[in-house]
Parts: C-alpha cells; structure tokens; sequence
C-alpha cells in the first residue's frame, strides 16, 4: 500500500516528553495540597469544630434562660390575675394555676441549678456574670420561703424579673442602651435591698458597721470644713 502524506506539519510533529523537572514540580503539588489537607483536618478542623460546639453551647444557655425569666414573669401575671378575679376564677382555673406554680418552681430551680451556664457566656466588665448569679439565688429563695403571703411571692417575683426580661430577653438596639443601663441599676437597688433585708443581724450589724466606717472620713472632712468656717484663721 502506499503511503499516505501528511500534510499538516503540526499534528503530525512527535509529542515531545515531558520533562522530568515539570514531574518533580508536580508531585510536589500533589504532596503539599495533601499536606495541607491532613494537617488542617488533624490540627485545626478539631478546634473549630470544638469551638463552635463552646458557642452553640453559649447561645442555648442565653436562650433557655430568656424562655425561664420570661416564663416566670408571665406565670406571675397568670396567678396574680386568677387570684384577683375571684373564688369562682380561682376554683375554674385551679388545675391551672397548680400548673403554673409548678413551672414557676422548675424555672427558679433550673436557674439556681445553671446559673453558670449563662453568667459565664458574658463578660466580666459591666457586672453582668454577677448580677445573673444574684438573680438566680434571689428568685430560688423567694419562691421557697414560707414567711411570706402567696401574693407578695408573686409580686417579688414579678418586679424582680421584669428589668431582668428588659435586660436579656429583649432585642439589642442603640436606642435601648440607657434604658438597659437604668434597668440593670434598678435591677442592682432590688437585689441589694433584698439581700440586706434577708441577711442575718450579725451579717447586717457587720454592714452598717462598713458603711458607718466609711462614712467616717467624708464626716471627718465636713467637721474639719466647718470648724474652720466657725473660727477663721488669724
């Protein structure tokens, strides 16, 4: 048979081979893309993936303990209302209110029990792991006391969550920022009267003996000033 002839001289070249240079250049991509891959998925992928479950963490405490103060703020005005309708509300709805004081108990318990849990998602700077803290114990020990009448339990309960409702369970905005402020400050004056009434007379004796002592240098300073506006130098 006769040959055939080529007439394209550039398809019919010979494919040059690829140099050995261009194959070395090549595994080492490979081997550093491989690399690269094992250690991120050894090293970091672990950690972040730790760090995100910390955060999700985080913002389930945040969101459980919104639903509890909002829970026992809204069951406060459930039984306070049942109670101010009358005998025949109270007898209509005493399944109900058996209810709602349950949940009142559990919500107080859960929150003795995992203060921690939201007052640690918080930072340290502005007070607020603390006042969570005293706010948890404060409501735990109103509930269990048995000094006091239903009704007053209920309005305790109910003035000292509602700044805690303002404070963490409502939308962040600008506009909101001295409303929060105030609320935290009334928040702070609930709490510190409470713990003031609540406390043992020797803790209390002790306190007034603190704030007497540090009274003592402003008295010292205004006696000192009126001394000498009585008898004037020369």
């Amino acid at each position: 048979m006769a040959s055939v002839a080529c007439t394209d001289q550039a398809a019919c070249a010979p494919v040059p081979l690829r140099r050995s240079g261009d194959v070395t250049s090549l595994i080492l991509s490979v081997a550093a893309s491989v690399g690269a891959a094992v250690i991120i998925s050894f090293v970091f992928a672990p950690r972040l993936a730790a760090r995100a479950k910390r955060i999700q963490v985080s913002h389930d405490a945040r969101d459980e303990f919104q639903k509890r103060t909002l829970g026992i703020y809204t069951l406060c005005v459930n039984l306070q209302q049942t109670s101010a309708a009358g005998e025949p509300a109270r007898q209509r709805f005493g399944a109900d209110t058996e209810r709602w004081s349950r949940q009142i108990d559990e919500s107080t318990q859960w929150l003795a029990d995992n203060w921690h849990l939201v007052a640690l998602t918080y930072p340290q700077r502005g007070g607020l792991p603390r006042l969570i803290t005293r706010y948890a114990f404060a409501v735990r020990a109103i509930w269990l006391s048995q000094e006091r009448p239903p009704d007053v339990q209920l309005q305790m309960l109910k003035d000292l969550t509602e700044p805690v409702c303002r404070v963490f369970a409502t939308p962040r905005k600008f506009t909101h920022v001295l409303r929060t402020a105030a609320d935290i400050s009334e928040l702070r004056r609930m709490l510190d009267g409470l713990e003031s009434a609540e406390a043992p007379p020797a803790v209390q004796e002790t306190q007034s003996r603190q704030g007497n002592r540090n009274q003592l240098p402003a008295l010292r300073s205004s006696s000192r000033a009126a001394a000498q506006r009585a008898w004037p130098a020369g």
